[in-house]
């Protein structure tokens, strides 16, 4: 079974759940991908929206449902800057390093350095990098409550992004959701043979010009 299909049928799974049980597997889903633990079967935005439609449909109340998540994800944040406080930079970059995600993580820790509790409330907010804001700023020994300013404002947003799409639009912001990664998913599996074999390509140009500089010396 696909990753894509786990996941929709994940997504089923959970619009059949009780109410209750539904905001309580909602806020424990995003209170671990807050503290740092890849979630890529159920992402926050995806469960902000699921919650959206069953606001719409009424089968959970939006003050529960909203505080809910709300206490779960700034807890989990929270959590997750003590956890990377603890760990260290130089091992979170080997991590990151591994999954391919140095890059972001470099970008959040130069706005972080930069602009404090302004970047942090900024990064959360860029699609990417809103948790490895949190671990840069875990790393970083960002004060907490440098932290706490830009994280609660950046939370209640994103929150309500993500909750108000699913009860505006429904059932369709979610299929436009899986489309648009499906077609990054798509280009990602394109891009990657290309730009492996232009980095092949460039090692051999370089040796190539590396001997040749070599042999007109020796000459």
């Amino acid at each position: 079974m696909s990753e894509e299909t786990g996941g929709m049928d994940l997504i089923h799974l959970l619009q059949q759940l009780d109410p209750v049980l539904l905001v309580a597997v909602v806020a424990a889903l995003c209170f671990v991908e807050e503290c740092g633990l890849p979630v890529p079967f159920a992402p926050g935005d995806v469960m902000m929206m699921i919650g959206g439609l069953a606001i719409a449909g009424h089968a959970v109340d939006p003050i529960v449902f909203i505080a809910s998540v709300f206490v779960a994800s700034a807890g989990g944040a929270l959590l997750g800057r003590e956890i990377f406080a603890r760990l260290g930079r130089s091992a979170l970059m080997k991590v990151a390093t591994r999954l391919r995600c140095g890059g972001a993580l470099e970008r959040a820790e130069r706005m972080v350095r930069r602009s404090g509790w302004r970047a942090i409330c900024f990064g959360r907010l860029i699609p990417g990098l809103r948790v490895h804001t949190t671990q840069v700023a875990g790393v970083s020994q960002v004060p907490r409550l440098t932290f706490l300013a830009g994280l609660l404002p950046a939370v209640a947003i994103y929150i309500g992004v993500f909750t108000g799409l699913g009860i505006a639009v429904g059932p369709s912001a979610l299929e436009l959701l899986h489309q648009i990664q499906h077609e990054l998913i798509k280009l990602a599996l394109i891009a990657a043979p290309l730009l492996a074999g232009m980095l092949v390509a460039g090692r051999l140009v370089g040796r190539w010009l590396s001997c040749r500089q070599l042999s007109s010396r020796i000459a």
